[in-house]
């Protein structure tokens, strides 16, 4: 429930804020406990304890459970290096070690090969032809790692969760192997992040409801091991003998993340790779590209923590700001944000890709060519102009632009509108670019039905929503665009009036950007006050307070695309309801995000348009072979995507409202 989430954020802050108070305590009840402790400030620090350890205690064979930890510190390679023999028990983690690779996704490391490339693999590396069966597979590496397990004198893991008030570690598994890992050996070598320190088992068990359900959507991990000090084991000269017990709280980097305003947010992670299952280029291209060591939406920022810079730059790129990472979740960690950062840092050091600062002031060429539409819409369909488009400004010559309007919304609303007495129910209309200089006729269909509805309707003076500078880095572009907007919107809000817009990116940085760009209570008030439209109306709705008087359009039948900016502002999917009222026979087709980025997909090349088109692939063969009259989305952009990929014509919902209101056919 949000409830449970909200505390489990409490917790992760808490836990954060106490970590000196919690690390003392941790030391204390694990030396009572009779076990060993040892705070590494460095990898480095980390990789020569571990070494130093299992060379005096002449250990010869090493087991390992799954841990990323031990992946940052590249634990694996000191080990070998120093003529260890060192046997990962994981299925997925002992595969991507045959295949001598690394680790793919934070749960599933060897998610990116296939059952006939494990198969091929085994074959190849150990000379055992097994069918490409999983349970086969399974079978044969259980007895493959039996004997390994039975003769190691050393077991390492990470762990989940460390509790200070009685000194235990935690671990969550699915396979078994980290109780054998943690049974069997006479040493056990655990290294933790410091992060996931709790103080209490009252917030270690709140962490533990949440995780396997935002993991592997389980209710309960098949595996929950506590640890509390080092157990007996058998002795190989008879009877039992104590084992071992030594915790590594790591550093590496987390306690200058701590200091971090906006990096110190990823410390609250619990490793539960929701993000990963959401992020849409992730999704196409694998860790392995997508990564670092650590890889997907959150290794970015962790990737920066722990390996610096210029690693995380290396693919904080392909991020594209569509906000699902944030959306889904569970401590609603603000990945977005991390990732704009990272990319205004390397670029303030490194310097910004010329096309990136080109498609991030955007506005201005939008401006440009708006005043001259005549012109710039025969141009945009020349040849020569694509090709000057792609060499000057980085736009793919197989993009197709939108045409300009003749007007811009403001004369248009000038024109068509006469003012109307203030009255109790205020709105202030903010359209972003694609309304004001380009589908107009959403703007205009939009002061329709709220003035239907009885709203006075203003538009402040505006600027776009400066996304496209937040997506590229260039956080003060953005920061001067929210200064803006912000402070014209302001002036409304403070007279009653509330900010609706038919572009969900808008309100997503009216609620989400600005206010922690500005950090002012101004800003904080406006995005109090800000709405997406059909959000807006589906309150009105619930209040019994919306005008019903529309026609009905039984027997159409449409798509709906919930664009990504469009689910963090709202979980009821409004445009849904409102297609329903509309009875119109509506499919809803949910593939995540659609590819376009913003300005992303049309960016020249492989990192733009041929990302953009793959992650579109599932979207588009869907809408293809569907027999609707049209799709309807809110987003401008997906727009854009949908139609030049499926062919098929993308309605605005507030213009089948519109028309419904005037009782005309569908638009």
């Amino acid at each position: 429930t949000e409830r449970e989430l909200t505390e489990l954020r409490s917790i992760r802050q808490s836990s954060l804020s106490l970590l000196n108070e919690n690390i003392k305590t941790l030391k204390e009840k694990l030396e009572e406990n009779g076990c060993n402790f040892y705070c590494a400030k460095t990898s480095k620090d980390a990789c020569e304890y571990v070494v130093n350890l299992a060379r005096f205690k002449g250990v010869k064979r090493i087991v390992k459970a799954k841990s990323m930890t031990t992946e940052e510190i590249e634990l694996n390679r000191w080990l070998i290096a120093e003529g260890f023999e060192v046997i990962e028990t994981d299925l997925g983690e002992w595969l991507v070690q045959l295949a001598g690779q690394r680790p793919s996704h934070l749960t599933a490391p060897a998610i990116h090969l296939s059952r006939y490339e494990i198969s091929k693999l085994i074959e190849e590396k150990l000379g055992v032809k097994l069918p490409a069966d999983p349970k086969e597979v399974t079978k044969f590496v259980r007895s493959f790692l039996r004997e390994k397990f039975l003769t190691a004198d050393m077991g390492i893991t990470g762990g989940n969760i460390v509790v200070a008030e009685t000194g235990s570690l935690v671990l969550v598994t699915n396979e078994g192997n980290g109780r054998l890992v943690t049974a069997l050996p006479r040493i056990h070598v655990a290294i933790v992040g410091l992060e996931k320190l709790v103080r209490t088992w009252e917030d270690a068990v709140k962490i533990l409801d949440v995780l396997p359900k935002s993991a592997t959507g389980q209710k309960m991990a098949t595996y929950i091991t506590i640890l509390n000090s080092g157990s007996e084991t058998p002795s190989p000269n008879d009877g039992l003998a104590k084992r071992e017990f030594h915790l590594i709280l790591l550093d590496n980097g987390r306690l200058n993340a701590l200091q971090d305003e906006i990096m110190s947010e990823a410390l609250k992670c619990i490793r539960c790779s929701a993000c990963f299952n959401v992020c849409p280029t992730y999704r196409v291209l694998g860790g392995h590209v997508f990564g670092y060591i650590y890889s997907g939406p959150m290794g970015i920022p962790w990737t920066y923590i722990s390996h610096g810079l210029e690693n995380a730059a290396g693919f904080a790129s392909l991020c594209i700001s569509c906000g699902l990472c944030r959306e889904t979740c569970p401590i609603g960690i603000d990945t977005p944000t991390m990732v704009s950062e990272i990319k205004r840092r390397y670029g303030e050091r490194n310097g910004y890709r010329w096309v990136d600062r080109r498609l991030a002031g955007y506005e201005d060429l939008v401006k440009l060519a708006s005043s001259v539409s005549n012109v710039s819409n025969f141009l945009l369909d020349t040849n020569i102009m694509k090709w000057i488009l792609e060499k000057f400004i980085g736009i793919d010559r197989r993009v197709s632009l939108p045409k300009f309007s003749k007007k811009t919304l403001r004369e248009l609303v000038d024109v068509t509108f006469t003012p109307r007495t203030e009255g109790e129910r205020k709105v202030a209309y903010f359209a972003d670019s694609m309304a004001y200089y380009i589908n107009t006729d959403v703007g205009l269909a939009a002061v329709n039905v709220l003035r239907k509805n009885g709203f006075e309707v203003a538009m402040p003076p505006q600027k776009g929503s400066g996304m496209p500078s937040f997506l590229y880095g260039l956080l003060e572009s953005t920061k001067k665009v929210a200064e803006y907007n912000v402070k014209n919107v302001y002036e409304y809000v403070s007279k009653g009036y509330d900010v609706v817009s038919t572009e969900p990116t808008a309100i997503y940085c009216f609620r989400f950007v600005y206010p922690k760009l500005l950090g002012t209570k101004e800003a904080q008030k406006v995005a109090e006050r800000s709405y997406e439209l059909f959000g807006y109306l589906l309150r009105m709705l619930e209040n019994n307070a919306l005008d019903l008087s529309f026609k009905r359009y039984k027997g159409v039948k449409a798509i709906y695309h919930l664009p990504c900016h469009s689910r963090h502002l709202s979980k009821d999917k409004p445009v849904l309801k409102f297609l329903e009222m509309l009875e119109i026979e509506t499919e809803f087709i949910d593939y995540g995000c659609c590819g376009m980025g913003g300005t992303w997909g049309m960016k020249k090349g492989y990192e733009g348009y041929e990302i953009s088109k793959a992650i579109a692939e599932p979207l588009v063969s869907a809408i293809s072979e569907s027999d609707v009259n049209f799709v309807v989305t809110e987003c401008s952009l997906c727009k854009i995507q949908i139609e030049r990929f499926t062919g098929k014509k993308v309605i605005h919902p507030v213009l089948l409202l519109d028309k419904a209101y005037k009782g005309l056919p569908v638009p």
